[in-house]
């Protein structure tokens, strides 16, 4: 997965997490520290896990953690299975 922050961005991020969750199901705590490259993009891998009901949809919390404080944004998503 990859975080892009826009160039214009003020915001100076310290540190990047992505948060796993699915609504109304207990997945576990399924969160993943993505590692900067420099240039405003920070990357990661993040492995879930298979819910046993065979619901794939899924929400990611994105973090920005900084000397300002934290912002957050939530993204809806169906995972694919493999």
């Amino acid at each position: 997965m990859t975080v892009r922050l826009h160039p214009s961005s003020t915001f100076a991020v310290r540190q990047v997490l992505v948060q796993f969750t699915m609504k109304g199901m207990d997945m576990g705590l399924n969160r993943y520290r993505l590692v900067s490259d420099g240039a405003g993009r920070w990357t990661g891998k993040a492995m879930l896990p298979v819910c046993t009901t065979g619901r794939t949809d899924w929400l990611a919390t994105v973090m920005l953690n900084g000397p300002a404080g934290e912002r957050r944004a939530q993204f809806a998503f169906s995972a694919a299975l493999h």
